[in-house]
Order: structure tokens, then C-alpha cells, then sequence
């Protein structure tokens, strides 16, 4: 009898046992699965800490801002796709927005540029990159008129929101700035530099839309905001007053603009044609002969090719 009881406890025993292992079993396959899951959510985000841009990335990136010809399209390539994916997890991201839309716009891809920059101006409609290098797009395009109305818009920004967002950025804009520049002034510099492009850009839109009176009133921002160091606003004011036909007011204008950079050869040539237009021929022969004698000619023409890019 006792034979009896004792292995029916130990049957029990062993019954509770392998019960209590089956349960611990399943619970733990079923941790496990959720872990698993769990780790397919945060997957995407250790992936793009093992890919984020590295202190040569932004050197790179630095160094094409300067120098076009440098440009490397699978890094781009590499650099949208990336920030792709910061989109995907954080739509509000608005540093990986700017970034993306700027390497889509190096790869020629205007179209999703434009979108990701729209996207970003509409959560943030204060920052001067954004519009400034939507309207960079935009001029290339030849859509002139519209890469005016982006400029004018980035022009009415205050710089401090832009400074504001720029440093909030940690892990995009500020890397990026603590290349560019030695000191915090830097970024002031870049801004006012941009406010600068901005009206030289405005200007060029203008007289592609062959809105000379608008021309006239930009170049007079350029040079009351004493922008005007290589004489680019001064030429441009000299040549709207000459299409309006106010000549003594061209002409003061033209000799400002050669003034600041004897190397404009066009302000030369518009001053000969106005001493012609005024019967003065020994005038208007002197400057047609000093155009022809410069060698390095500053052409105001074709300005917004030369200028440097801003990677927002």
C-alpha cells in the first residue's frame, strides 16, 4: 500500500514538474517572440546609428559645397537613401528632411526635392535654407518667376530661427557647421552670405522675366545692405536705369560699379554707349578701349553659376 502511494506522489511530482517545465517552456518561446518582434522595430533604428554620417562624410560634403566639380553621386545616392530612412521612422525629422531634399536635389531629382523641401517648410515655414534652395531648384529649372517668389520669401526670414534651428540639429547641421567654420560667427557669416545670393538671384530671375524695374529695386537692396563689393548690384542698377532710359542715372550707377571692380567690362561698354548717345565720341571711344584692355572680366551675367552652395 505504502509501494502504492509513494509512486503515485511520485508520478504527481514528476507530472507538476514537467508541467511547470512545459509552461516555463512556452512562456519563454513566447518572450522570445515578442523580442523578436520587438527587435524588427528597433532594427531600423540600429541600422541607421551603424550608417549615420561619419566626420569624413561631412567633410566631404564641406568640401562640395565649394567645389562642385567633387561631386560623387554614389555618396549622394548613399546620403538620400540614408535620410530616407530617417523619414520613415521621424516625418517631423526636419534637419533629415532639409538634407534629404538637398541630395536629391544634387542627383537631379528635382521633383522629390521640391516635395521633401515642401514637406519641411510646412512644419517649419521660418527657415531661410529651405526656401533658398528651393528657389535654387527652381532657377536651374528656368522657372524664373518661381525661383523669384522662394527668394523673396527666404529674404523676409530672420536669420536667428535659422541659427536656432541649424544648432539644434546634432546630429546633421551643426557636424556639418563645426567644419565649415572655426568660430560661432561662421554661421552668421554663411547667413548673410545666403541673404546676399538671395538678391543676386532675384535679380538675375528678374531679368530673365525681363522685369526691369524689379531688377532696380533688388540691386538697391544690394547696395544698401553694402553687398555690393564686386559691383554686381551697381551694374544691374545702372543697366535697369539705361533700359528705362534714364541715362545720367545709369551712368552714375556704372561708374560706381567700376569704381568697386574695374574688371566689369560691361559697365565700360554701357558708358561708351551713353557718351555715344550724348555725342560724346572721344568718351565713348576712351571706355569702349579700356573694356577691350581687361583681361580678367568680372561678367555680371553669369554670377549665379559661380555662387556657393548651401547644404540644407
Amino acid at each position: 500500500m505504502l509501494r502504492r502511494i509513494g509512486g503515485w506522489l511520485l508520478r504527481t511530482v514528476l507530472l507538476i514538474i514537467c508541467g511547470y517545465l512545459l509552461v516555463l517552456g512556452l512562456y519563454h518561446m513566447n518572450k522570445n517572440f515578442y523580442d523578436e518582434d520587438r527587435a524588427v522595430k528597433v532594427n531600423p533604428i540600429v541600422e541607421l546609428n551603424r550608417g549615420k554620417l561619419t566626420i569624413n562624410d561631412f567633410e566631404y560634403l564641406a568640401d562640395y559645397s565649394r567645389n562642385l566639380t567633387i561631386l560623387n553621386k554614389s555618396r549622394f545616392k548613399y546620403y538620400a537613401d540614408y535620410h530616407e530612412q530617417i523619414i520613415a521612422l521621424y516625418p517631423d525629422k526636419l534637419d533629415a528632411l532639409g538634407m534629404a531634399a538637398y541630395c536629391h536635389y544634387q542627383l537631379g531629382d528635382f521633383e522629390r526635392a521640391l516635395a521633401l523641401y515642401k514637406k519641411a517648410i510646412a512644419r517649419y515655414p521660418r527657415f531661410f535654407w529651405f526656401y533658398f534652395n528651393r528657389g535654387r531648384i527652381y532657377y536651374e529649372r528656368k522657372s524664373y518667376q518661381q525661383a523669384i517668389d522662394q527668394f523673396k520669401v527666404a529674404h523676409k526670414c530672420e536669420a536667428n530661427l535659422a541659427i536656432r534651428l541649424i544648432v539644434s540639429s546634432k546630429r546633421i547641421y551643426t557636424p556639418m557647421a563645426a567644419i565649415l567654420f572655426n568660430n560661432a560667427a561662421g554661421l552668421s557669416q554663411q547667413l548673410k552670405a545666403g541673404f546676399r545670393d538671395s538678391l543676386i538671384f532675384i535679380v538675375m530671375g528678374s531679368y530673365h522675366t525681363k522685369n526691369v524695374k524689379s531688377i532696380l529695386q533688388y540691386a538697391r537692396v544690394g547696395i544698401s545692405s553694402q553687398f555690393d563689393d564686386t559691383g554686381f548690384f551697381s551694374f544691374w542698377s545702372g543697366y535697369a536705369a539705361f533700359e528705362m532710359k534714364q541715362y545720367p542715372v545709369a551712368q552714375t550707377y556704372f561708374q560706381e560699379s567700376i569704381a568697386r571692380n574695374p574688371n566689369l567690362r560691361d559697365s565700360f561698354l554701357y558708358l561708351s554707349n551713353i557718351y555715344g548717345l550724348i555725342d560724346n565720341e572721344m568718351k565713348a571711344k576712351e571706355f569702349e578701349q579700356k573694356a577691350r584692355q581687361i583681361q580678367d572680366v568680372f561678367d555680371p551675367f553669369t554670377l549665379t553659376d559661380r555662387l556657393e552652395h548651401y547644404i540644407y
